[in-house]
């Protein structure tokens, strides 16, 4: 899977962006719902240096042992997303880094990089 990401720095620090694969498990029983969440950490993008922007493209490969999504069960349900995060060490206040757009996701057995 390639995923392209338009990262917009505006703070004075680098950032790096760091991609996580997210799995929901729902269980409902007796109008109880419980949820247990677990970000999977897929790795990370090049960084980006203070005060400029930078399109950052990551071919992440699904683990093999991950099941596969179902919603089609209504006691339960398991959902993957893909999240993408960054990194700054804020010593000084400074502007939060601004991620603009959203992530791009893609067949890469379909596409060039």
């Amino acid at each position: 899977m390639g995923v392209s990401v338009e990262v917009v720095n505006t703070s004075a620090r680098t950032v790096t962006p760091k991609f996580y694969l997210c799995e929901k498990q729902t269980f409902v029983s007796k109008s109880k719902r419980t949820v247990h969440t677990n970000d999977i950490l897929f790795g990370t993008g090049d960084s980006v240096p203070a005060d400029t922007s930078r399109t950052v493209t990551k071919v992440l490969s699904i683990p093999p042992q991950t099941p596969p999504t179902f919603c089609n069960c209504c006691m339960m349900k398991l959902e993957y997303r893909l999240k993408v995060d960054y990194f700054t060490v804020n010593i000084d206040p400074q502007p939060a880094p601004f991620v603009r757009g959203i992530a791009n996701v893609y067949d890469v057995s379909k596409h060039e990089i």
